[in-house]
C-alpha cells in the first residue's frame, strides 16, 4: 500500500512545543510576580513553582499545557491542538508579552517542535513493517529511531522517526515523526518579529518540500 500525506493536517499533532530565546532578560529575577499577575483568572491564582533561575506555570490559559519563564527563554507545551496557527497566535502574544514584562529586546532564536502521528490503522502492523524495512540493514538488528537534519528555506529541521502506537481498546499501530524547526540569528532580531518568525516555520511544515520528506519515510 501506498503511504503518501498531500496536506500537514492529515499527520495528527499530539503536542507541540515553542520556544524564544533572548538576552538581557535578568529583570525576571524582578518581574516573576508581575508575570504570574498575567495568569491570575477570575480571582483564582495560577498553579506555578519559581526559583531564582526559573518560573513554571501549569495551564496557564486554555491552550497552554506549561508555560516556562526564565531569564533566557520563554517555552510553552501544548497538547493535541486544533490547529498549528491556533496555536502560533497564542504562542506570539504570551511570548510578546513576557518580552515587554522583562523589558527584553534582542531575540536569538526562535523554535518550534511539533510531534505528528500517522496512523496506520488496526491492521497496520506490517504495513508499519515495511515502512521502517529499509532503515534495518541486518535482519539481526531492530527498527528503535532513525533522525535526519535538514535546511528548509531559512530553517534547520532535525526530522526523528520513532514507532508509536495509539493508546485504545484495539492499539492501533503508527509511525511518530519528531520535528524540530528553528531558526538562528546571527544578529538579534526583535519581538515584535516573533509572529511573523512563527508564520515562516508554519508555512515551511505545510510546504511541498517538507511533505515530500515525510513522504519519503513512509516510502516502503
Amino acid at each position: 500500500m501506498k503511504h503518501e500525506v498531500s496536506k500537514i493536517n492529515e499527520l495528527k499533532t499530539v503536542e507541540s512545543f515553542m520556544q524564544i530565546d533572548f538576552i538581557k532578560g535578568y529583570k525576571y529575577v524582578d518581574k516573576a510576580g508581575e508575570i504570574l499577575n498575567e495568569f491570575v483568572n477570575n480571582g483564582v491564582d495560577p498553579s506555578f513553582s519559581m526559583t531564582m533561575s526559573e518560573l513554571i506555570v501549569r495551564k496557564p490559559q486554555t491552550l497552554i499545557e506549561t508555560l516556562k519563564v526564565s531569564p533566557n527563554v520563554v517555552w510553552a507545551h501544548f497538547q493535541h491542538p486544533d490547529s498549528l496557527d491556533q496555536i502560533a497566535t497564542e504562542f506570539e502574544k504570551v511570548s510578546v508579552r513576557m518580552c515587554e514584562i522583562l523589558k527584553v529586546t534582542d531575540i536569538s532564536r526562535v523554535g518550534w517542535r511539533n510531534y505528528f502521528i500517522w496512523e496506520l490503522g488496526k491492521e497496520g502492523e506490517e504495513e508499519r513493517d515495511k515502512i521502517l524495512q529499509k532503515f534495518i540493514p541486518n535482519k539481526e538488528l531492530n527498527f528503535e529511531v532513525v533522525s535526519y537534519t535538514a535546511k528548509i528555506l531559512s530553517h534547520s529541521w532535525t526530522i526523528t522517526l520513532r514507532k508509536a502506537t495509539k493508546k485504545a481498546d484495539e492499539p492501533i499501530p503508527s509511525l511518530l515523526f519528531d520535528v524540530d524547526c528553528h531558526r538562528s540569528f546571527d544578529s538579534y532580531t526583535q519581538p515584535n518579529r516573533i509572529k511573523l518568525e512563527l508564520k515562516e516555520i508554519r508555512e515551511a511544515i505545510q510546504s511541498k518540500e517538507f511533505l515530500a520528506i515525510i513522504n519519503s519515510l513512509l516510502s516502503a
